[in-house]
């Protein structure tokens, strides 16, 4: 699965065409930080034109006695802009992923790990600013897992994330 994950990201690295995104100076490919459920992390976004995005999600987190990792793929379609201000656009998104999450329980007299595989369908809505390379999104996440430590499980879920990204 990691050499998957690498391969996905020097595929989309090489092949993501320089269209400017929808701000001012904006390159193709933006980096940055998220926070949200299930934990927090780095955001990646390539725009292969104005309107598709790859956005790669990686995540760590440590609640209780909980720790894990995660990643998450999703392919986003950029709908028409909502609004239009003199320094930003509103505009909203969605588009179907994959998701890959481990985790473990150190808890007193049990250690378990659990690892997941499931998909996902991001809808988000995000600021895109016009004077810096630069976005804010907050998205919805239905995630449907199928859970595989010591049998398998289907579980359906709700994550929420908000993310900041900087465009090179």
């Amino acid at each position: 699965m990691r050499y998957l994950t690498v391969l996905l990201l020097t595929c989309a690295m090489l092949s993501a065409a320089p269209a400017q995104a929808d701000g001012v100076g904006k390159g193709s490919f933006g980096a940055g930080i998220q926070t949200g459920f299930p934990g927090n992390g780095f955001s990646f976004n390539w725009f292969f034109q104005e309107q598709t995005s790859l956005q790669v999600d990686a995540t760590l987190w440590a609640r209780d006695n909980w720790t894990g990792l995660g990643v998450r793929v999703d392919w986003l379609w950029w709908m028409p802009e909502l609004a239009r201000w003199q320094y930003a656009r509103l505009r909203w998104y969605w588009g179907p992923g994959a998701n890959f999450f481990s985790w473990s329980y150190k808890g007193k007299g049990s250690a378990d790990a659990y690892t997941s595989l499931g998909g996902e369908l991001p809808v988000g809505i995000g600021v895109v600013f016009t004077k810096v390379p630069i976005d804010l999104n907050l998205e919805g996440v239905p995630v449907l897992q199928v859970l595989g430590s010591g049998g398998t499980d289907v579980e359906l879920g709700l994550a929420g994330v908000l993310n900041a990204r900087y465009y090179f």
